[in-house]
Order: structure tokens, then sequence, then C-alpha cells
């Protein structure tokens, strides 16, 4: 929820809880029974906390920025399955850890408003957006318990396995609409976008032991 603060500016926080999911990927070659050589999938919920903050020109344009922190709110899990045996497609390797996660997330966009009407209880105004958003997860596992042909068993409690550092960069094309409460500035936004490129960094770190 955001608020107007006057001479075109407008500020918001936000504060909640949210899914997260990274996939991990690792293609197997074209004569490998199996598609994938390693799947590893970090899953937790993560509370969410960031600022927002638009500035309205004279015209009917509206620019925007933000950025959030977000942490793991436990219970995240890393499950890594890996497909060494070339001539099958059966998980060879199995194992499921604890994973914690810290990430930071952010944004720049341009609206160009489309509609306004206004009375003097409630607003109402539509506009299209050009955005640009980005993304830096840090994972850490460790723990748990594994599968593998010749032995099954536990790793040592606390001590970490992999890392895994994302940044996900990438452009949007949307458009919204806005409803709002006229005399205090406080509204609520619907709608949608669509990425028209995506940009991925990732590194890998395991621990072998």
């Amino acid at each position: 929820m955001c608020c107007d603060i006057g001479s075109g500016w407008e500020v918001g926080g936000e504060l909640g809880v949210m899914g997260v999911m990274t996939e991990e990927i690792v293609e197997a070659l074209p004569v490998h029974a199996a598609k994938d050589l390693s799947r590893l999938t970090w899953e937790t919920p993560a509370g969410v906390t960031g600022v927002r903050v638009s500035y309205r020109t004279a015209g009917v344009l509206r620019i925007n920025g933000g950025i959030w922190y977000l942490e793991n709110a436990g219970g995240g899990t890393l499950v890594n399955l890996d497909y060494l045996d070339a001539a099958s497609d059966a998980v060879t390797h199995r194992s499921v850890s604890h994973a914690d996660l810290v990430g930071a997330g952010w944004e720049l966009s341009t609206d160009v408003m489309l509609v306004e009407q206004s009375s003097r209880e409630l607003f109402v105004r539509s506009f299209a957006r050009v955005g640009y958003r980005g993304a830096y997860h840090a994972w850490a596992a460790g723990g748990g318990a594994y599968e593998y042909p010749d032995r099954q068993g536990r790793f040592v409690d606390h001590k970490v396995l992999i890392r895994y550092l994302v940044l996900h960069q990438v452009f949007d094309v949307g458009a919204f609409v806005e409803l709002g409460q006229a005399r205090d500035g406080y509204y609520g936004r619907l709608g949608g976008a669509v990425s028209v490129m995506a940009l991925v960094d990732d590194r890998d770190t395991h621990v072998l032991s």
C-alpha cells in the first residue's frame, strides 16, 4: 500500500511472506538416457520487507523505484537429484538438505497514464508500464540425508555443503489499474506484465568431503 505525500511524490512500504523457488539444472548430452544430468530444487518461505517511491511529472509520466530485502522464514529445503547412469533415466544419487536464503530485489520503471478519473471520495487510473527488475539470491544448504548407490547416511549438521548465487534481471511491459481514496491518497493496484528479456547469472560452489 502507498500514500501520496504531495508535490508529485508517493511513498509506500511492503511487509509480508512469499514462497521462493529456484531450480538449478545441468542438462545431459543427447546420448544420455535422462534429459538432465543434475537437478537441484531450492525452496523456502521468505519474509520480505521493502519500500517503493514514485514521482509524477507535470505530464502523463510517472517514474518509479523500489528496493526489497528477503530472508528465509524457516523450513527451507534443497532436493539434489543426479542422473549419472547414461543408460538409464532413473535417479542414481538423491539428497535432501536444509536451505537458507538471503536476497535483495530492485525495480526501476516508467508509467504512461492512460485514464484518470476522480471524485471527492475515490479515484481510478490506468497506465502502461515499461520497467526493469532485478533480484539477487544467495542460497546455502547443509545437513540432511543422502541416498547413493553404495551407501546411505546423513551429512554433518550445520556444515554448509552447497552455495548457490543467482542474479536475475528482466525487462517488463505491462498494464495496471489503481483504485484509491482521494482524500488521503491510499490506493491498491491490480494488473500484470510480460517479460520481454531475461538475463540470469549464477555460480555454484560445492564443498566436497
